[in-house]
């Protein structure tokens, strides 16, 4: 019996993730998924979808546990995805951003900034559970900022944690179309920050076996897919990849594309979450009476998250290693960064072993960004555990789209006013 605790199971991707788990049953044994969510009205309705999609698997039952504590024990793998605070949270964090003329998206400037804040306190409660009822499990965290909450688990003593993020599957999408071939494994040298990455190694990978790659300048693909980029790409990222000789994360643009991203932020009538918001309410609307996953769940933007982490636990199960995308522990890997920082790279998983990939540096002109958010993010994982909010404005100053006083100054504390309810009161003293 294999058990796997789902934390935040009211997230519509709960749907997809049963879907997923239900096709390596041979590999976990029978599977028993405890399901935990503070909003009870989503965990019912998703959990209600989740059976009738398992209703002929015989050996997979879930678990509806009304506390943590409930749900997590013996687990083998500890599944975060939670949205603390929930959608509505979020749409005010993306209008303090058009508030302040900031390039923002959900993890970006100060919506990362607030995202993580209100949920590093929950993770507070969430990390000691999990070292008390899980100590063994594989923990596996795609709640957002993914790298700095996991970062953030791994201090408080979780040592086996690793960050998931879906980011790498679109950029092998591009790859494969590029190079029209859907059918064959490409290794990438993927290496950066979380929604920070770059590749500008791309090898052909049989049976997605990493010792068949042949590492050799003339076996790198970079040139022939930069040449032949989508026509979905701008010709402003066709300019600015080739120039720099790279795929870059679609998170870059932010930061090198700035000024036209924050006159189109300022242009549009409803932010990205608003929009989130009545996706949301459609599908769980459509989940109440579904008999399978509604195919409107790819318009939300985690949508393939679950078979990042079912590949990751498969993997994780079996005795042959295999190449995924991950945060991890730096190590020796990104040799910019401390060795104690989480960074995304390639590593390889197999039975009980995750072993990161050295690919090398990241190049120059990623460098220095990737430095300085690193910085930011160490520096507010710290002020959060201070409860120090002259510490998060040093933080903030940090921030590269955010380093000028007089505007990080009112927007932290309007940062931390819409964040009141959920905050220490150590923070939310006048």
């Amino acid at each position: 019996m294999t058990y796997i605790a789902v934390v935040g199971s009211g997230s519509v991707f709960s749907s997809e993730l049963v879907v997923e788990l239900s096709k390596i049953t041979d590999q976990l044994g029978e599977l028993t998924l405890r399901f935990f969510d503070i909003d009870q009205e989503r965990q019912d309705i998703v959990s209600g979808l989740c059976r009738r999609l398992l209703k002929d698997k015989k050996d997979v039952t879930i678990v509806d546990c009304k506390t943590l504590e409930e749900c997590l024990p013996d687990a083998s793998f500890v599944l975060l995805q939670i949205r603390h605070g929930g959608i509505d949270a979020r749409i005010e964090d993306e209008k303090l951003g058009k508030k302040y003329k900031l390039p923002f998206t959900e993890t970006i400037s100060i919506c990362g900034i607030s995202t993580f804040i209100r949920t590093y306190y929950e993770y507070e409660k969430i990390g000691p559970a999990i070292l008390k009822h899980a100590p063994d499990a594989l923990v596996l965290n795609f709640t957002n900022p993914s790298a700095q909450l996991t970062e953030t688990l791994y201090g408080m003593g979780i040592k086996n944690v690793m960050g998931v993020c879906n980011g790498f599957m679109s950029m092998k999408d591009v790859i494969k179309h590029t190079l029209n071939d859907k059918d064959s494994e490409y290794f990438m040298n993927w290496r950066g920050l979380n929604h920070l990455t770059v590749v500008d190694g791309i090898f052909a990978m049989p049976g997605n076996n990493f010792s068949e790659c042949k590492f050799y300048p003339e076996n790198n693909k970079i040139d022939e897919v930069l040449a032949n980029l989508p026509d979905w790409y701008s010709e402003f990222e066709h300019n600015m990849l080739q120039n720099f000789g790279a795929l870059l994360n679609g998170y870059f643009q932010y930061y090198f594309n700035r000024r036209n991203i924050i006159d189109k932020l300022q242009k549009q009538d409803k932010v990205r979450s608003e929009i989130v918001k009545e996706i949301d309410e459609a599908l769980l609307e459509e989940f109440k009476t579904a008999e399978t996953v509604p195919p409107s769940i790819s318009k939300r933007g985690g949508y393939g998250y679950a078979t990042a982490v079912v590949n990751i636990i498969e993997a994780y199960c079996s005795d042959e290693a295999t190449v995924h995308y991950a945060s991890v522990r730096n190590g020796k890997c990104l040799p910019s960064l401390p060795a104690s920082a989480f960074v995304e790279v390639p590593v390889l998983v197999s039975r009980d072993n995750i072993s990161p990939i050295q690919t090398g540096d990241m190049p120059d002109f990623a460098r220095s960004l990737a430095i300085a958010i690193k910085d930011y993010e160490r520096m507010l994982i710290k002020a959060a555990k201070k409860r120090d909010k002259a510490g998060m404005l040093r933080a903030m100053m940090t921030h590269p789209l955010l380093n000028c006083y007089s505007v990080a100054k009112p927007l932290l504390d309007d940062c931390l006013e819409i964040n009141r309810a959920f905050l220490p009161m150590e923070l939310t003293k006048q």
